[in-house]
């Protein structure tokens, strides 16, 4: 590794950081509800696409060194011909071909950015994004918390929108208008937190991220999100135990839970009592919709209902009557199944174990397998706890498509970093000459 590039490991990049900022920030700003004289910043998430490809192909050169993947380039062409059949047996084929279009550009961008066009090393692109999606998760909880507390909901927020505060209420939906999206990006924040600890381990700051993470627990607890909570008690069980090993800090975490429930007892009652859910149980009404994506499925052909198609296709197929609340199934493989038929189960979760279980190679250096090992939890929490009971990163302008498909991405591309590469265009070129 050049000496600039150790010395750069762990320093913000403009361009880099500033990429990751843009594409993230600019799909969560399109989710935010503020009132209407700034309503246009919600539509920036598609156009923020061609923006960011614009970006790419001016500012950031092809990287001839990089290993090319080209197993991605191939199954990526693959996929773009089962759309095209998707998008022909669709339900709605013009829904379908809009957001299979999103979907692509979304692709495309990644590919590019981290693939193609990646000069930097795991550990220094593992940084940027890290501190981009810190960055932007504390900024979405700070105006959430300032805009309820400060400035008052009704005049900060969208008064379309139900909102509650969190001293009324267990749930708080703050700037994204969802708890569930709240939670998510607490839970998110969350992670980075740990994940810029352990990048910063040995320094006088990096304390800070992991006191930071510890805050945010209650915060979870209070923004009502189960999922959330589900996920971000099992990453600290994992990151003490299987990451760090100091059963020390596991010890202590028992104990904060313990105190934890105790304290906030009444709260967790409201929230987790079964009586307030329709079908009785804390799922509330997920196991209604599961009914309903596998009634789907019976009366579904090959190639599915098409992309993006789970709301309608309720109705279409007389599952529910017209007049019903649109809903979408809430359950990642459901959804993927209805929509693109039993093939799309090699989409997800196929493509989540595939990068899951992909060998890392002997040449990466160690400092950089902790690193593997936390996306490789972080995904594997997902896969368990959070897809099936939301289906939100099989779509595009969602809260978690694009910090869980760049992720995995870090992860495929940390397990086969540039150091063997190098050495494989090196022996490519020998045997050349």
């Amino acid at each position: 590794m050049s000496e600039t590039n150790q010395n750069t490991e762990n320093k913000i990049i403009p361009k880099y950081f500033g990429m990751f900022l843009f594409i993230i920030g600019a799909n969560l700003i399109g989710l935010t509800v503020f009132n209407r004289n700034i309503e246009v910043i919600r539509f920036l998430r598609q156009p923020s696409l061609a923006i960011s490809f614009l970006w790419l192909l001016y500012s950031f050169p092809v990287n001839p060194k990089r290993f090319p993947f080209k197993g991605l380039a191939l199954f990526f062409i693959l996929f773009l011909v089962f759309l095209l059949f998707n998008i022909v047996t669709s339900i709605d084929s013009v829904n379908s071909a809009q957001y299979s279009l999103w979907l692509i550009a979304s692709y495309l961008v990644i590919h590019q950015f981290l693939f193609v066009r990646n000069q930097l090393t795991f550990k220094q692109m593992f940084y940027q994004f890290s501190m981009a999606v810190w960055i932007i998760g504390v900024v979405s909880i700070v105006v959430s918390l300032v805009g309820a507390y400060v400035l008052g909901l009704d005049s900060f927020f969208d008064d379309r929108y139900n909102y509650s505060l969190m001293s009324v209420a267990t749930e708080f939906s703050g700037v994204f208008g969802s708890n569930n999206s709240l939670g998510f990006i607490t839970f998110i924040t969350l992670v980075f937190s740990l994940f810029l600890f352990q990048i910063n381990k040995g320094t006088s700051y990096s304390y800070f991220f992991f006191f930071f993470a510890i805050l945010l627990n209650p915060l979870l607890i209070f923004i009502g999100n189960r999922a959330g909570m589900a996920c971000s008690a099992m990453f600290w069980v994992l990151f003490l135990t299987y990451i760090n090993r100091s059963w020390f800090g596991f010890l202590i975490l028992v104990c904060f839970i313990f105190f934890s429930t105790v304290y906030f007892s009444d709260t967790l009652l409201q929230k987790f009592r079964l009586e307030q859910f329709e079908g009785g149980n804390i799922f509330g009404n997920r196991t209604e919709l599961i009914k309903e994506a596998l009634m789907v499925a019976d009366v579904m052909d090959f190639f599915g209902v098409g992309y993006h198609n789970q709301r309608l296709a309720r109705k279409a197929f007389g599952v529910v009557s017209d007049g019903d609340k649109e809903f979408n199934f809430h359950n990642t493989y459901l959804a993927v199944y209805t929509e693109f038929g039993p093939l799309g189960l090699i989409w997800i979760p196929g493509i989540i174990l595939l990068v899951l279980f992909w060998p890392t190679a002997r040449d990466v250096l160690p400092e950089n397998v902790k690193f593997l090992r936390m996306l490789r939890v972080f995904a594997g929490i997902m896969m368990v706890l959070y897809l099936p009971v939301e289906d939100s990163v099989n779509s595009p302008g969602s809260p978690s498509f694009l910090f869980f498909w760049i992720s995995l991405a870090l992860l495929l591309i940390g397990s086969y970093p540039d150091y063997p590469a190098h050495r494989f265009y090196e022996k490519k070129s020998s045997l050349s000459d």
